[in-house]
């Protein structure tokens, strides 16, 4: 998962470096854990693998940018425009920032009508 995710960040035009490692791990376990506990299963299901690396890359940016360490990110470059899935939104007119929040609201939240097609009963 964790070059599938640092391939996803590249694309959204953040250099990923050696340093990003614990904070990249950090957010992978989170993710996984939590997908993990809403399907009520111990390992992620192969179907919610892209919504879970999706989910990696918008709370590892979410965490940069709430922490203020997202200064180097071009924010004009990565927000033009966003598909996630089947669905593709188009910024123009709306401020960098603006945008930005609604591509990472999108990737932190990828995948969440997937969720039910892999939870467990839980006795």
């Amino acid at each position: 998962m964790e070059d599938k995710v640092i391939e996803l960040l590249k694309n959204i035009g953040y250099e990923y470096s050696e340093d990003d490692y614990s904070l990249l791990m950090f957010c992978i376990d989170k993710v996984v854990s939590e997908l993990n506990s809403r399907c009520h299963v111990k390992k992620l299901p192969k179907g919610l693998f892209e919504s879970a690396c999706e989910r990696v890359c918008g709370e590892f940016l979410y965490l940069l940018k709430t922490t203020g360490k997202l200064e180097e990110f071009d924010l004009e470059q990565a927000v033009s425009s966003v598909k996630v899935g089947d669905t593709s939104v188009n910024f123009g007119g709306t401020s960098s920032d603006e945008a930005f929040n609604v591509m990472l609201n999108r990737l932190r939240c990828s995948g969440e009508e997937l969720i039910k097609c892999f939870r467990k009963i839980q006795f």
